[in-house]
C-alpha cells in the first residue's frame, strides 16, 4: 500500500473517498475534487494522508520503520528547498550584477 501511496493520484483517490460524505453536502464528485485540488495542496494532502496511514498501521515494527522513512523523506523536501533557494539568490545575484555592468556602461558611453 505504502507503495501505492506515493502516487499523489491514487492518495488524492483516497483522501476523496475518506471525505466522501463532506464533498456530497457540496455537491462535489470525487473526479471534481482530485482536479482541483492541485500543486502544494495535493501534495500536503497528499503527506497526510501517509502520516495518518503510518499511525493507523497495526505492526510497531513496520510503523516506526514507515515514520523514519517519512522523517526522512522531510529531510530531503527540506535540503531540496534549501539547494533551490542557494540557486535562486545566486541567480539573483548575478543578474543584479550583470544589471550593474549595464548601467555602468550605459553611463560611460553616454558621457
Amino acid at each position: 500500500m505504502m507503495s501505492r501511496l506515493s502516487d499523489i493520484f491514487f492518495a488524492i483517490d483516497r483522501v476523496a473517498i475518506l471525505l466522501e460524505d463532506q464533498l456530497k453536502e457540496r455537491s462535489v464528485t470525487e473526479a471534481e475534487f482530485g482536479s482541483r485540488l492541485r500543486g502544494g495542496s495535493a501534495f500536503e494532502a497528499q503527506r497526510a494522508f501517509i502520516e495518518e496511514y503510518v499511525d493507523f498501521f497495526p505492526d510497531p515494527t513496520i510503523s516506526s520503520v514507515l515514520h523514519e522513512s517519512l522523517e526522512t523523506s522531510k529531510k530531503a523536501q527540506t535540503l531540496v528547498r534549501r539547494a533551490m533557494e542557494q540557486i535562486l539568490t545566486q541567480q539573483e545575484e548575478e543578474v543584479e550584477t550583470i544589471e550593474k555592468k549595464l548601467a555602468d556602461s550605459a553611463n560611460t558611453s553616454s558621457t
